[in-house]
């Protein structure tokens, strides 16, 4: 039963998704671009999907999805938010030595995370106003990574039930 949930909501997103980008005509301006405000980095996680190995509930993914996080959180290019999906796959199959269960995760952020979704974890989620899929600025990048050199990592793994300090 918990598979077909997963299934058909993985699907919806998906059909979402497809729908969502079909009506880009609302991409923002290079001036509304640069006039938005980045948020302090959040992260919940595996969004939507087990933390790591269902049967044993585990948490052995959240570092790959943190660290997937970190570059939904400040968004780009559709070829960035590829990468970070990638990423996000090789990640999964070192931890769980399932190449399934990682092209399971990898479909569902490519169905379920694109910019112009109306999710918490869409691509480019750290942004006050939606940037869809424009490239950063140079300040836009220096604004992000000072941002998460302030990042209280002990406290984004602790909340996500990993402890870094024992």
């Amino acid at each position: 039963m918990n598979k077909l949930i997963l299934i058909f909501t993985i699907l919806l997103l998906g059909a979402l998704a497809q729908s969502a980008d079909a009506q880009e005509s609302e991409i923002s301006t290079p001036a509304e671009v640069e006039n938005n405000s980045l948020h302090d980095f959040s992260s919940d996680g595996c969004s939507m999907s087990p933390d790591g190995s269902i049967l044993l509930f585990k948490t052995e993914f959240v570092p790959c999805c943190v660290q997937h996080d970190v570059a939904y959180w400040q968004g780009g290019t559709a070829a960035e938010k590829l990468t970070a999906d990638k990423n996000l796959r090789t990640c999964i199959a070192e931890k769980s030595k399932s190449n399934f269960i990682a092209n399971v995760y990898y479909r569902g952020v490519r169905m379920g995370g694109g910019a112009s979704l109306p999710t918490s974890f869409h691509w480019g989620y750290g942004w006050e106003k939606r940037r869809h899929y424009e490239p950063l600025s140079e300040e836009q990048k220096q604004i992000a990574q000072e941002k998460l050199e302030h990042v209280n990592w002990v406290q984004i793994y602790s909340s996500l039930g990993i402890d870094l300090v024992n």
